[in-house]
């Protein structure tokens, strides 16, 4: 997964996962094939920015998303993976932190981006 450009987010039996989460740490922008996904945060969040989304009925087409993900240009994956980065970043940071409060720890505020 961390060599792999793109990462397959298909639907599974819930709907959400840990796979997005996996993607975004490994730095592989998420294929996210479903109709209907339900995102963390994706009020505040805009997932399109560094994800490709695909209807269930484009996924089952073949070479329908190999075709896709040979199209997109170069620029565009540079530009979402700088922004999964990014988000890794701050993802990291509030869970640490978050963590850091919970167990206790003092000084937890003073850990920077």
């Amino acid at each position: 997964m961390r060599t792999s450009k793109f990462c397959l987010h298909p639907a599974g039996d819930t709907p959400s996962s840990c796979r997005l989460f996996d993607a975004i740490v490994s730095h592989c922008v998420p294929v996210v094939v479903s109709d209907k996904i339900e995102l963390p945060y994706e009020d505040e969040i805009d997932y399109s920015r560094y994800s490709l989304f695909f209807s269930d009925k484009e996924a089952v087409h073949p070479g329908f998303l190999v075709e896709k993900l040979q199209k997109l240009p170069k620029e565009k994956w540079l530009e979402m993976l700088v922004l999964l980065i990014i988000v890794r970043v701050i993802t990291w940071r509030v869970y640490v932190v978050g963590r850091c409060r919970y167990v206790g720890l003092s000084g937890c505020d003073s850990w920077k981006l």
